[in-house]
């Protein structure tokens, strides 16, 4: 990644985690 650039999001902390078993 370029010099001053954010790290990338991590999956563990992602906003809408996913819901399992998905909704039919």
């Amino acid at each position: 990644c370029p010099a001053g650039s954010p790290p990338p999001p991590s999956p563990s902390s992602s906003p809408s985690p996913r819901a399992w078993p998905p909704p039919s």
